[in-house]
């Protein structure tokens, strides 16, 4: 103890920590809260970011979709077929897939390509992207763009993958693979398919590389990954299709909004005189002040504590400002977008007391007045509204619905709280559980037992057939080595041929003029090219240079008429608007909500009247039923007693049947099939050992003779008749070339010139006589013509044309007797002409053979020595009679001979037109004036009767007699129908 020390004062120090321990507890609760609220908004985070994803997704399989319901629309299903497996078989998800399929469709189509080729060639080339990726080491998106190569033409992105796509390879390829021609002969599509075949064989190496590697550690992470995108996507669609109406309806409020805010903007604009722009540097310049002063404030708190009052009241005269400056701020800030400018420190309000504006009078006093009466409207509607809601309300309150809620939950709770209800339940889920295992338990002995006796089977099969398998697959095996011993052969001698000298002479030439021709052809197409270039190039360089003033003086006009185009629609557009603003009115608007008001106040009505049928349909269908439950249940169990009771007499009986036919089947039935089995497997082997013992050496001996036979006697016989053959061949073709071929030739030289004229005769004949039917008929159609003429001219009064209708009649029958007469009188007429012919053509025969016979004289003969002898003579043409044409009328002017007179029951008539023409008129003028059409008829009729019969009794003769026999016997005919009358002039 020091030397100095007085004494010693012990203090008893107690720390008072409770004010400390308090403030600890509450900064340790505030941090626990903190980190709660931390975790829930990390957790959010995370639940909103996957939502995001999921959105993504599915938005991008939605427009994939979009391309592969356009480029494949009958294919579409194919398509996702594709893509749904793709993950598994190419790594590929199912975003990647459509996107990939509905490109190289896509640009498949454009060059031509069906629809089916277009799948075709889009699923194998994204099935080659995924391949790609996976043996290259590259992502699935930058497989895809190398591929596009197969349309695009390009080169360097293929040479990564080890394939060389010059012009010069391609031509190579294609005349090597059937294509027939190089790449300058193509079209578009064809330099497609060409280059699409090329790039798939160059990559045969990396085509299902991903199923190949799809079992590592990298592929199965891969797949996961693709499957849990997969999922995403689905997910997404989900969510696309329940927000998607959410958020039409948000953008649609956004647009109402965005139209409110412009309009609050302009009223702001028009109270305070300024442009919400011009104020947007000041308050961001006030806002950062205040921010200032706040952390001032915050620094004079912490170092002076004794001031603590007069920095609250700082923070509360700042806080004061800040209210202020808030309110202009969201004012102003909807302006943001449209400011130009960065620079916003330099505005108009810089320096002015927003926390003033308050004091005094100011704008907004002054438009206090002339905004009163808004603000009294405003509330006077918001008085009505009350009011008219309180009435339609009443005294509605929601006590009662709350009680039945309550009473519907306490229903509910007695009822499945209740212990019959939950004794019911527990044995029902008892019994369950206990069918589900006694079921799967059954199932399983099944599968066991039948296993058990399946595989028991074949165990049983391979040993009682152990030694004959053995057998057969040696057998199988040695056959098979001969097989491939054949085939050995057949390589071996494609070899010796192939690599002869002589073929692989004529390759090495075949090489040579290939490669010449196909260094001309690349010369040529080289050559062409450039020169379509130059043309090409040349031609637009000169018309560019030689037209620059007239492009400009164009390109200006077209871009002033595009300006005036678009100002006239602005102005269309802003009429139209004007125009529509009418349905803004209280009068559109009353229509709206009549329309309106009729197809919903008819709806509900419907569904009123609907609901109410339906209720007293259900009641009537049901009312029975729940009136009557307890009856229809002792119904039943009274029907089900007896049925209960039928139904297991029944199954008694049949399983007592099947289980002595099963008896039966095994005593007896079963017995007899064995002894079948037995019988017929004794019967065979004892045949099959007679026919080895007896048939078999009898059939080897016969076919040892009729080998022998074959060769010694039927061969030779064969041979024999072989050349015997030859030899009539030989004879028959001697014979046809120097007997039958010059006879045949005279019989044709001789015949054809006697049958043309034959057939030139009856072809003639038929000819006439269907041209005097034809005649016949059209005569007849005349003399109706006339009949019809003359009937019509006489009802009318028009005498002239009833004459005129009198001389058709005439001239009708005339015809058809001519046609009638003459088409028999030239037959008979060509028959003698033909007879005539006949004797001259044997009359010029004999002439003609003898004037074949000649004398030559010799020259030592004195005289006549030199000379030729013969026969001169000439032929002779015998005369033809003229064919009868112009029938029995005689034209004026052309006199003929003529036999009238020798009718010998008819007179005739002959006379000239213009009598025949007096006799009709008298006739005519013999009826009365006056007459009546009831008269005129029968008289009309009776003198078309008696001018037909009077017709037809008249006798034509053409220079014969038969003529008349002709006409004598048609004459007959028509005396017997009718009263004829003669007629004598």
């Amino acid at each position: 103890m020091p030397g100095n020390s007085v004494g010693q004062i012990g203090l008893d120090l107690v720390a008072n920590t409770q004010g400390f321990q308090r403030q600890m507890s509450g900064i340790t609760g505030m941090a626990k809260s903190a980190g709660k609220a931390l975790a829930g908004a990390f957790a959010v985070k995370k639940l909103v970011d996957f939502g995001k994803e999921c959105l993504d997704l599915g938005s991008d399989l939605a427009e994939v979709q979009n391309v592969v319901d356009v480029t494949f629309p009958a294919m579409s299903e194919k398509v996702d077929s594709f893509a749904k497996s793709a993950a598994s078989s190419f790594g590929l998800s199912e975003t990647m897939a459509k996107q990939y399929v509905g490109t190289f469709g896509s640009m498949a189509k454009a060059f031509g390509f069906t629809e089916q080729q277009a799948y075709g060639m889009g699923a194998a080339l994204t099935g080659l992207s995924g391949d790609v990726a996976s043996f290259y080491n590259l992502s699935q998106d930058e497989a895809y763009t190398k591929l596009k190569s197969v349309f695009t033409g390009e080169t360097e992105s293929l040479k990564d993958l080890g394939v060389v796509m010059t012009q010069t390879a391609l031509d190579s390829y294609a005349l090597a693979n059937g294509f027939g021609k190089t790449t300058n002969k193509m079209s578009e599509a064809e330099k497609v398919a060409l280059r699409y075949q090329f790039v798939s064989e160059q990559l045969s190496a990396a085509q299902g590389d991903f199923a190949r590697t799809s079992g590592g550690w990298a592929n199965q992470v891969k797949i996961l990954s693709l499957q849990f995108d997969s999922l995403k996507a689905s997910i997404g669609q989900g969510l696309i299709n329940i927000f998607t109406p959410v958020l039409k309806l948000v953008n649609t409020l956004v647009g109402k909004l965005s139209v409110l805010a412009g309009a609050f903007k302009s009223f702001t604009e028009l109270l305070t005189g300024n442009k919400a722009s011009d104020g947007v540097g000041t308050v961001a310049s006030d806002a950062d002040a205040a921010c200032k002063g706040l952390g001032d404030a915050a620094d004079s708190a912490g170092n002076l504590a004794d001031n603590t009052g007069d920095v609250g009241t700082a923070a509360k005269k700042a806080s004061k400002e800040m209210k202020n400056l808030m309110g202009f701020d969201k004012i102003n800030r909807l302006e943001d977008d449209k400011s130009g400018s960065d620079d916003l420190a330099d505005a108009n309000l810089k320096g002015m007391d927003f926390g003033g504006l308050a004091q005094g009078e100011t704008f907004l006093d002054g438009m206090d007045a002339k905004l009163g009466g808004v603000l009294d409207r405003f509330k006077e509607l918001a008085g009505l509204f009350e009011k008219g809601f309180a009435l339609g309300f009443g005294d509605t309150d929601f006590e009662g619905l709350i009680k039945e809620c309550q009473r519907v939950g306490k229903a509910l709770k007695d009822i499945f709280t209740d212990p019959k209800i939950t004794a019911a339940a527990k044995k029902l889920t008892n019994r369950l559980a206990k069918t589900l295992g006694v079921a799967t338990g059954s199932i399983a002995r099944i599968a066991v037992k039948w296993g058990e006796a399946i595989i028991a089977g074949i165990a049983d099969s391979l040993e009682k057939n152990k030694k004959w398998l053995s057998n057969a697959v040696s057998g199988l095996f040695d056959s098979w080595g001969n097989v491939l011993e054949y085939v050995q052969q057949i390589f071996q001698g494609i070899s010796d041929i192939l690599t002869s000298s002589d073929v692989l002479g004529s390759v090495r030439g075949l090489s040579e003029s290939i490669t010449t021709e196909f260094l001309k052809s690349a010369y040529a197409s080289l050559s062409i090219g450039t020169t379509i270039a130059t043309n090409l190039l040349g031609g637009i360089s000169a018309y560019i240079d030689q037209n620059k003033e007239y492009i400009k003086e164009k390109l200006v006009g077209i871009f002033n008429v595009s300006a005036e185009i678009l100002n006239l629609v602005g102005d269309v557009k802003l009429a139209f608007a004007d125009i529509l603003s009418v349905f803004a009115g209280e009068e559109a608007q009353q229509i709206t909500a009549d329309i309106i008001g009729i197809f919903t106040d008819g709806f509900l009505g419907v569904m009123e009247l609907a609901l109410k049928f339906a209720r007293d349909i259900i009641s009537t269908i049901t009312g029975p039923f729940t009136d009557n439950a307890d009856g229809i249940k002792e119904a039943l169990q009274n029907t089900l007693g007896p049925i209960s009771e039928l139904a297991a007499t029944l199954h008694d009986s049949i399983k007592k049947t099947f289980t002595r036919i099963g008896k039966m089947y095994d005593a007896y039935i079963k017995p007899m099939f064995d002894s079948f089995r037995d019988g017929l497997g004794e019967v065979v082997k004892t045949l099959l050992d007679g026919y080895n013992e007896y048939i078999a050496p009898v059939l080897d001996n016969l076919s040892q003779k009729f080998t022998e036979v074959w060769q010694m006697h039927v061969q030779p016989c064969l041979d024999a008749i072989i050349d015997l053959v030859g030899d009539v061949a030989e004879l028959i073709k001697n014979v046809w070339e120097t007997v039958l071929q010059p006879v045949i030739n005279w019989i044709a030289q001789q015949i054809m010139p006697a049958i043309a004229p034959v057939l030139q005769w009856i072809g003639t004949r038929f000819l006439d006589v269907f041209g005097g039917i034809a005649d016949v008929v059209k005569g007849l159609i005349k003399a109706l013509e006339g009949v019809v003429e003359f009937i019509s001219g006489v009802f009318t009064g028009n005498w002239e044309k009833a004459w005129g209708g009198v001389k058709k009649i005439f001239k009708g029958v005339w015809d058809s007797f001519v046609g009638i007469v003459k088409a028999p009188i030239n037959l008979i007429i060509d028959l003698i002409n033909g007879l005539l012919g006949g004797v001259e053509w044997m009359v010029n025969g004999v002439v003609n053979a003898l004037n074949t016979i000649s004398v030559d004289i010799p020259d030592w003969v004195p005289g006549i020595g030199g000379s030729t002898l013969g026969f001169d003579l000439p032929t002779w043409t015998a005369p033809q009679i003229p064919y009868l044409a112009k029938g029995g009328f005689v034209e004026r002017n052309t006199p003929q001979l003529a036999m009238i007179g020798d009718n010998r029951h008819q007179g005739e008539v002959v006379a000239p037109e213009d009598k025949m023409q007096a006799m009709v008129d008298a006739a005519v003028n013999s009826v009365r004036p006056g007459v009546t059409k009831e008269e005129l008829e029968p008289l009309v009729n009776s003198a078309a009767m008696r001018i037909v019969s009077a017709l037809s009794s008249v006798g034509f003769n053409l220079d014969g007699a038969q003529i008349a026999t002709l006409e004598r016997m048609a004459q007959t005919g028509v005396d017997r129908r009718f009263n004829t009358v003669n007629v004598v002039i």
